[in-house]
């Protein structure tokens, strides 16, 4: 899927992923334990997302399934809030960059 984005969407466009370390939700959908999943997203955050600097990760410990609805509550990762790095994002701040365990 990353790759057809990055051909899609080759020039001007910034991509993020927002996930927890143990998703509940997606861990129950593939019938894999949050373990699991924490470490292929782990794999995929250091195959996929750190090669290429208009894709980053946004990564909070737990078991939660979305973020988006609460971004204005003190979430942090990595001493980030979520609402100053979507707006890193937004604005084409070259300081935007993975946050997360």
């Amino acid at each position: 899927m990353l790759s057809y984005y990055r051909t899609r969407f080759a020039t001007g466009h910034r991509f993020a992923l927002l996930s927890y370390t143990q998703d509940s939700v997606i861990s129950a959908f593939y019938s894999i334990s949050g373990m699991q999943f924490e470490t292929l997203l782990n794999q995929e955050r250091a195959s996929q997302l750190t090669a290429d600097p208009v894709f980053n990760a946004y990564v909070l410990t737990g078991t939660n399934h979305t973020m988006l609805a609460s971004t204005g509550t003190l979430q942090t990762s990595g001493g980030v809030s979520l609402i100053h790095w979507l707006g890193q994002m937004a604005s084409d701040d070259p300081a935007w960059a993975e946050a997360g365990p």
